[in-house]
Parts: C-alpha cells; sequence; structure tokens
C-alpha cells in the first residue's frame, strides 16, 4: 500500500487558528511576563529526550492570553520551533499540566485533524533525521534561520518538450549549472517563499542541435535518464523502508541481524572495525550497516552466545 504525501495545512483542524506561528514580535515581549497564569511555549519545552517538557515555563496573565487567542495551544497540539534551532517539535501531552498555552514568537503550532492523521505520528514524522534535515534545507536563511508555513508547501513547474526527441535536450538543459543560477537569480518574493519566476525561465535561449547530432546525444543521454529513473526508486523505496524501520528499532521493537546466527547488531557505524574496548571485530567485512542507524541505539555488536 503506497502511503499518500499530503502538505500540513490539510490535516489541520477543522478550527479556526488550527495552524498558526507565534505572535508578531511586539506583541509579546519579556514584558509580558509574570509570576503566574497561562504559561508560554518556548524552545527549552520541545527537548530532543522527551515529547515534551510541562515545566520550566514563563507567564502570562490572563487577559494578555486573551489578546493572543490566536496563538494559543491545546492539549494534542504538536509544536514546532520556527525560528532558531530549527527541527525542535514537541506534542502537548493529553494530561497536560494546564488547560492552554500560548507559544511565543519562535514556535509555530497545529491543532491535527483526527479523522485524517494521528498527532503522535504527525510528532514522530517530524523528529527524524531526514525530516530535520529537510526542513533545515528549505529554512530562510536571512538573518536567524526560520521557516513559515511555506515549508509545507512546494510548488512544481513542468516542461513539456515540444517532442519526444528534445527531451533529453530539456532535462540537461534545466539540470544545467547556467540554468540554475539564472533562475536562482530572478527569484521572487511569494507571500511565503521565494519562487522561481516562469516567465523569466522560460525565456532562456536553447541551442537545438541538428537532428543528426540530436539522435547521437539522445542515444547516449538515454541510458544515463534511464539509471536516474530507476536510482530515483530504489531512494524512494530505501526512505519509505527507512522510514518503516527507525522508529521500530528506536523503540527495540525489532533488532538487526545483519549476519544471520553469529553477529547481533544495535549499532554499527560505517567502517568500524573495534568495539569499544578496543578489541577487534572477527568479521568486520561482515557487517554492512549504513552509518545512518548509529545514532538511533546505544549498544554495539555483540557475538550471540
Amino acid at each position: 500500500m503506497k502511503w499518500p504525501k499530503v502538505k500540513l495545512d490539510s490535516i489541520k483542524a477543522d478550527l479556526r487558528y488550527a495552524f498558526v506561528g507565534g505572535p508578531f514580535g511586539s506583541n509579546l515581549t519579556t514584558r509580558d511576563y509574570v509570576e503566574e497564569g497561562v504559561p508560554v511555549i518556548r524552545g527549552n519545552n520541545l527537548p530532543a529526550d522527551r515529547t515534551f517538557l510541562d515545566d520550566d515555563f514563563v507567564f502570562v496573565t490572563e487577559e494578555k492570553a486573551g489578546k493572543l487567542q490566536s496563538n494559543t495551544a491545546y492539549p494534542g497540539d504538536v509544536i514546532f520551533t520556527q525560528r532558531g534551532t530549527l527541527g525542535q517539535v514537541g506534542i502537548i501531552p493529553l494530561e497536560a499540566k494546564f488547560s492552554r498555552y500560548v507559544i511565543s514568537q519562535s514556535q509555530m503550532k497545529l491543532s491535527v485533524n483526527l479523522e485524517k492523521a494521528d498527532a503522535r505520528f504527525v510528532y514522530y514524522f517530524f523528529r527524524m533525521p531526514s525530516t530535520v534535515q529537510s526542513v533545515i534545507n528549505h529554512a530562510l536563511t536571512s538573518g536567524v534561520p526560520h521557516i513559515n508555513h511555506g515549508v509545507a508547501s512546494s510548488d512544481a513547474i513542468v516542461i513539456r518538450p515540444a517532442s519526444e526527441e528534445l527531451c533529453g535536450l530539456v532535462l540537461l538543459t534545466v539540470s544545467s549549472d547556467q540554468f540554475v543560477a539564472q533562475a536562482s537569480q530572478t527569484m521572487r518574493e511569494g507571500s511565503k517563499m521565494p519562487r522561481a519566476d516562469w516567465k523569466l525561465m522560460k525565456q532562456y535561449a536553447v541551442a537545438v542541435p541538428p537532428a543528426g547530432l540530436l539522435g547521437s546525444f539522445n542515444g547516449i543521454v538515454e541510458s544515463i535518464t534511464e539509471q536516474l529513473k530507476m536510482l530515483t526508486f530504489q531512494t524512494q523505496k530505501l526512505r519509505t523502508a527507512r522510514d518503516l524501520l527507525l522508529p521500530r528499532l528506536m523503540s527495540g521493537e525489532i533488532a538487526v541481524w545483519p549476519t544471520p546466527n553469529f553477529w547481533r547488531c544495535s549499532i554499527t557505524c560505517a567502517g568500524c572495525r573495534t568495539k569499544p574496548n578496543g578489541s577487534s571485530l572477527r568479521k568486520p567485512s561482515e557487517v554492512m550497516i549504513s552509518a545512518s542507524w548509529a545514532s538511533m541505539s546505544r549498544r554495539w555488536l555483540t557475538k550471540r552466545t
């Protein structure tokens, strides 16, 4: 079964302010903090070792919280850091200490439509290293690194060649450094994220070779494009397998057996040849587990007894 890919905006609850960022800077400052009241969620409440730190808050008055209704989060909401330490994510527990919270300027909150998705699944998805890296890659880096709702959406420009014979030429043209550089220079500011301007991109000049030369060119390019497609599909399958197995590996639900009946593996790093105590592994050539698994467990290879 192929899982559909959707935008975060499409799984938000059918409520007002279901998917919003923190208040505008001047609407919430340190001058608004008081000793007790409605807690404010900050980055320190989204630690890496737990789903949510329901402690160590600053507070605002009930009156101030009422003015920040659009920036209020409730138990079950998923919280992201949108400015500063990107990759931080948490979920307010259903048995939270408080009935409502205010998110700071650096946070973003999502109330999930439970008929479309599970909030904990969304949380764990955004905890995956691949998702964190994707968020960082799409961050706006002018000043403090930050994201906005545009990270949850993307635009695709489809270029259809005038004839099948031109497919290879068009593909390599739009993949060239020159085309990418010109497209980058013509980026325009969108309402959420900078976007390439198709009106300017389509004016890019392309030299079309004679039919004979084009045919020879296509003969070379065709094998390259077929390999690219094959590798793309393989990468997608590997990502799907990784995303399915990593949470189960981290929870201890499954174990990895790189060589049946000999080595038991819960962790390895690529090229690893020694145990923590310095002793050599007996058959290092048999252990071929990706280095990306290394940070997901605490134990070293141990020989089965």
